[in-house]
């Protein structure tokens, strides 16, 4: 993942969060997939932390 962000108005700064190889799906495995969920079973894990460390969006692993 590539950050960007650009400081020249003074009141805000814009960051942009853009995902490298052109922003194309990823395609998981059933396995993939099971594993990640079983991660955020685990004691002592978030979804958030889970899904920040996976790279998907929280709402998927709630899904």
């Amino acid at each position: 993942m590539l950050v960007s962000y650009d400081n020249s108005c003074p009141n805000h700064t814009d960051i942009e969060f853009k995902q490298q190889g052109g922003g194309r799906r990823r395609r998981w495995s059933a396995d993939t997939k099971l594993a990640i969920v079983v991660e955020s079973f685990e004691a002592g894990e978030t979804v958030a932390r889970v899904a920040r460390r996976r790279a998907v969006a929280p709402a998927l692993l709630y899904r």
